[in-house]
Formats: C-alpha cells, structure tokens, sequence
C-alpha cells in the first residue's frame, strides 16, 4: 500500500517528461527480463551472466537516478529508489538461494515487480502536459 501511495505521488510534482517515462519502461523491461533469465527449469546457475546483467540494470538505475535527480524533483527519485529497492531485494534472494528461482517464486516476483514499475509508469502520466493521459 504504501508503495503504491508513494509511486502514485509521481503526478503530483513537475511536468511529464519523456525521458524519464522511458527510463521507467526500460527499467521494467530489464528487470523482468532478468527475472525470467534466472528462472530455469533446469537448474542451471550462470552466475557470470548473472554478475553481468547485474551489472548492467545497476547502471540503468543509476543513470535514471541522476537524471531524477537533475529535475530536482524528490517524488521521481524517491519513485526510482523504491523501484531500485525492489530489484535489490529479488537480487539478494537469487545470490542467497545461489540457484535460479522455481516457477512459482519467479511468477509471484515478476507480478509484483510489474505492478509496481506500472504504478510508476501511471504516475510518469498523470503528471501534466503528458501524451499518455
């Protein structure tokens, strides 16, 4: 719930930019496309491709994060932090469990995961002079 208050609080702050609602959609691409990487019916660990797509989705999160903070808007970075948080509690699950997620945990972390980017990405349009309203 309270995510969801704080996400929503996006469109209350500042004018829509596009940037950063493409910012907000790639992050969810990334990050549920990691979801799915890690969830393998065989059992598979590739922790080096893991390590590396690690890598890249925390330099998206920072990029977005700098580019937050540029507007001086404290709604969008807190937005991104909440988001960021998200993906560092399904990436020290994976690194402690030191195999990939079962069907079940992925399909339970990918649906939350999604709504809250979604709510983000509400929140990036309901801000004025937004296309996507």
């Amino acid at each position: 719930m309270l995510l969801t208050v704080l996400v929503s609080a996006c469109s209350l702050v500042g004018h829509y930019q596009p940037r950063a609602h493409a910012q907000l959609t790639e992050l969810m691409v990334a990050h549920l496309q990691l979801i799915d990487d890690v969830t393998a019916p065989s059992g598979d660990w590739h922790a080096d491709a893991l390590s590396e797509a690690d890598s890249r989705l925390r330099l998206r999160f920072a990029e977005a994060l700098a580019y937050a903070e540029s507007l001086h808007d404290p709604l969008r970075t807190d937005n991104l932090r909440l988001l960021q948080s998200l993906y560092r509690e399904d990436r020290a699950r994976l690194f402690k469990q030191h195999h990939p997620f079962t069907a079940q945990q992925a399909a339970l972390w990918r649906k939350q995961t999604q709504l809250a980017y979604l709510e983000a990405i509400r929140g990036e349009c309901s801000r004025p002079a937004s296309p996507c309203q």
